[in-house]
């Protein structure tokens, strides 16, 4: 049964949040998407019965949960929001999916969301709930975004990834195993373990099939402002975009573009090595990533509104 703690806890839990930076009232100029950057706590305190149906021991799954969670990604977006916001007085909205991805890929759709690491199947009841918190969490990320002018507004798509790449399967240059109940401990450790030379941030252009989907004003900025402050980047490296992504879709009806930063760029590193369970984010290296992000994007929403 259910505690009354629980129902207490359900009752407060969205599966989104928007918050405004800028002027209370209008249509915003700019649009932060950040799918993956809740811990899953707040889930998992108001939905406790579906992670019980998960896969592993506890201290497996969260070690789990903790990998697939973008480190720095909320206080990323927000850190961009703000800099946009005070360079510009832009209005800009961050929209936070609040779904764990371990669980639910608020990035994705419907049909490609819910992971595959539940040991004794779900319940319909539970399919049918976390379905429903993904519509209500990728509606809004499509109602906001649609809300920008179509050629005046932009978007970004905000993830952080591992530093480096996982031992992968044969022939996938950035996939670890398939997460399954069978395969869960070797996923986590294959992660953990990492292979092959440290990531860049990525600027992700195109999809999978070689469809270029961002808008080239917001890539050429960026590559501008990083190069300036000697961050280093690649294009479509260690990932494409996927047909099944949000973003990808919206980025066919609004300008856009979707970024990935290794996860260690933002964290105190007492080790040469990134630690998925005890990252803390430094400030100092935070606003050093979303400084120059900032300015491309004020650099062009500028350019856009002055008609240059």
């Amino acid at each position: 049964m259910t505690s009354a703690i629980s129902l207490a806890t359900r009752t407060r839990f969205t599966p989104v949040e928007v918050t405004r930076y800028g002027a209370p009232i209008g249509v915003p100029n700019c649009v932060v998407l950040c799918a993956h950057g809740d811990d899953g706590q707040a889930f998992q305190q108001a939905y406790p019965e579906i992670l019980e149906g998960c896969a592993g021991n506890e201290d497996l799954f969260a070690r789990y949960m903790a990998i697939e969670y973008d480190f720095a990604a909320t206080e990323l977006s927000h850190a961009i929001a703000d800099a946009i916001s005070a360079a510009a007085e832009f209005m800009v909205d961050v929209v936070e999916a609040r779904l764990p991805r371990a669980v639910i890929d608020a990035a994705r759709v419907p049909e490609a969301s819910v992971r595959n690491v539940f040991a004794r199947g779900v319940s319909e009841a539970s399919t049918d709930l976390l379905r429903s918190l993904h519509r209500n969490a990728i509606a809004t990320a499509h109602k906001t975004v649609r809300s920008l002018h179509p050629a005046a507004g932009v978007f970004l798509d905000i993830h952080t990834m591992a530093p480096y790449s996982p031992a992968v399967v044969p022939a996938s240059k950035s996939r670890a195993i398939q997460e399954t109940p069978e395969s869960l401990r070797a996923y986590v450790h294959a992660y953990v373990k990492g292979d092959g030379r440290h990531r860049n941030i990525d600027l992700i252009t195109r999809t999978s099939d070689g469809e270029r989907v961002a808008d080239m004003h917001l890539v050429e900025a960026l590559s501008h402002c990083l190069t300036l402050v000697g961050l280093r980047f690649d294009l479509n490296e260690p990932y494409t975009s996927d047909n099944d992504l949000i973003a990808a879709q919206l980025m066919r009806e609004r300008r856009g573009i979707t970024i990935d930063f290794p996860k260690d760029m933002f964290c105190y590193c007492d080790t040469t090595r990134f630690s998925f369970f005890e990252a803390t984010i430094d400030e100092s290296k935070l606003q050093h990533v979303a400084r120059p992000v900032a300015s491309a994007i004020v650099e062009v929403l500028t350019r856009t509104y002055s008609g240059a």
